[in-house]
């Protein structure tokens, strides 16, 4: 046998696990048959779905788990609330910040039935009596403004629909303010407990609706939350500035030098006297009061040796106004709301504008999930309990869009635009534009055959051209 035979018959033997060198095969550990990877995983049987929760928290050590998440920027939840309540009730920016954000999340709402035509319209009857009792609300309009506030202050809408004795509809509705929630997880189960009564509160009567949960929090989270320093430091701020203005009120302020008195002027014979410290305290409120008594007047009148200034405090607290500016930026940041909002115009533009009202407008969205999640859980709970086949969704009508002038004119440049584009490239573009506007390209290009359009202009129309004195476009008569 020549030595490529030889060769050969060791590479490709008639046999694969025969091996013509013992250095090539081993009777231990035959090498495997060459089968790729990816096509052994194929024919391996996949494991079916897992019938439950595989991941792992605090709660699966015990029978159950209170949430650690009773802290809010190292408070207590109740502390946090609390405080964020009372905000809202006496500072003039947190007011004004969740009366705006209410004002955007809820300028109207609409309701939309499902279900046949009849059952539709004891929908609406049933809902529209229903309104009648909400209690302390005066219609669903209140509610859902109320719920918007929640979640700015506690980060919830947290409210009880009890139903009738007969359990034939919903009797009325008692809001369970989020502090007084503690919520325990027991396995794959949420238990809402009202600490404050002791009261586990039933999940067919009862919604909790957090807003901006975090990590395995189930709580939510206030959205003045992250303005509490600023808030505690523009209380700081205010109550020193009101000092100053009172002093400043009072009339300059006077700094008097006045020697230290002898034994003799105090009617002591030495130091160790008990009534030296006594007297010596005299001694100087003396000065003091004919100082403060002077200031009205103006005039001070002291004797030979003693020293007498006036010291203007503007020119020393002209650094307050910077620190309140600094610190209300923060505020306002945290708050959710915006400089022009809460009076400030300096240095805004309508770009700057147009950019940030939209991000304002989305935070107003994501609180009407709250809103939501509580008026429709209580109007379909009425409807099942009174038999009524039909559901409800509660929607928001947009605010009034303060750009809409500008937003028209840019989509007039857009539409000129592309008029000149399907002159120019044909019914290619066309069909893109179509597809776009989610039209069929077929049907539009073959109106256009029909309904030959008129070739566009090349510039810019005068309404829609740029105003070259500048200023805010949607202002212009």
């Amino acid at each position: 046998m020549s030595v490529l035979s030889k060769v050969l018959a060791e590479k490709y033997p008639a046999r694969p696990q025969a091996r013509a060198s013992p250095a090539r095969a081993s009777p231990i550990s035959p090498m495997p048959p060459m089968v790729p990877v990816i096509l052994a995983n194929a024919q391996r049987k996949q494991a079916p779905l897992p019938k439950g929760r595989l991941s792992r928290s605090p709660s699966d050590l015990a029978a159950g788990w209170w949430w650690p998440s009773e802290l809010l920027a190292g408070r207590t939840r109740q502390e946090v609330i609390q405080f964020c309540r009372d905000a809202c009730q006496a500072d003039s920016d947190a007011a004004g910040a969740k009366r705006d954000i209410i004002a955007l999340a809820n300028p109207g709402y609409t309701l939309q039935f499902t279900g046949s035509d009849r059952a539709k319209t004891q929908a609406k009857r049933e809902l529209d009596q229903l309104e009648k009792r909400l209690g302390d609300f005066g219609g669903w309009d209140e509610l859902i403004n109320h719920q918007l506030g929640e979640a700015f202050e506690a980060g919830a809408g947290s409210l009880e629909a009890y139903p009738t004795p007969s359990r034939s509809g919903v009797a009325g509705v008692e809001v369970v303010p989020a502090e007084e929630i503690s919520i325990l997880r027991e396995g794959n189960a949420r238990l809402y407990r009202q600490l404050t009564y002791g009261v586990n509160l039933d999940t067919r009567t009862y919604i909790y609706s957090p807003y901006g949960q975090h990590a395995r929090d189930p709580h939510g989270t206030p959205v003045m939350v992250s303005a509490l320093i600023e808030l505690e430091r523009k209380l700081t701020l205010v109550n020193g500035t009101d000092k100053i203005i009172k002093m400043i009120s009072d009339g300059p302020f006077l700094e008097i030098g006045v020697p230290k008195p002898t034994l003799a002027e105090l009617g002591v014979d030495s130091e160790l006297d008990p009534d030296y410290s006594g007297r010596m305290q005299s001694w100087y409120t003396s000065y003091i009061d004919l100082a403060t008594s002077a200031r009205d007047s103006g005039v001070i009148a002291v004797e030979d040796g003693v020293s007498s200034k006036a010291v203007p405090l503007t020119s020393s607290v002209g650094g307050i106004a910077d620190l309140h500016a600094m610190n209300n930026m923060r505020l306002w940041s945290g708050l959710m709301t915006l400089p022009f909002l809460r009076g400030k115009t300096e240095g805004t533009t309508q770009a700057l504008a147009e950019v940030m009202y939209p991000i304002l407008l989305s935070h107003a969205e994501n609180l009407q999930i709250v809103a939501r999640g509580v008026v429709e859980f209580v109007m379909n709970l009425h409807l099942r309990l009174a038999g009524i086949p039909a559901s409800v969704e509660l929607g928001f009508v947009a605010p009034p869009n303060p750009f809409k002038l500008d937003h028209a004119r840019a989509q007039l440049v857009a539409a000129q635009a592309d008029a000149i584009y399907m002159e120019q490239l044909g019914p290619e573009y066309t069909q893109m534009v179509a597809a776009r506007l989610d039209l069929d390209p077929q049907k539009v290009l073959a109106w256009r055959e029909k309904n030959k359009p008129a070739p566009p202009p090349m510039s810019l129309k005068q309404d829609v051209q740029p105003n070259p004195q500048g200023g805010d476009p949607n202002q212009q008569a």
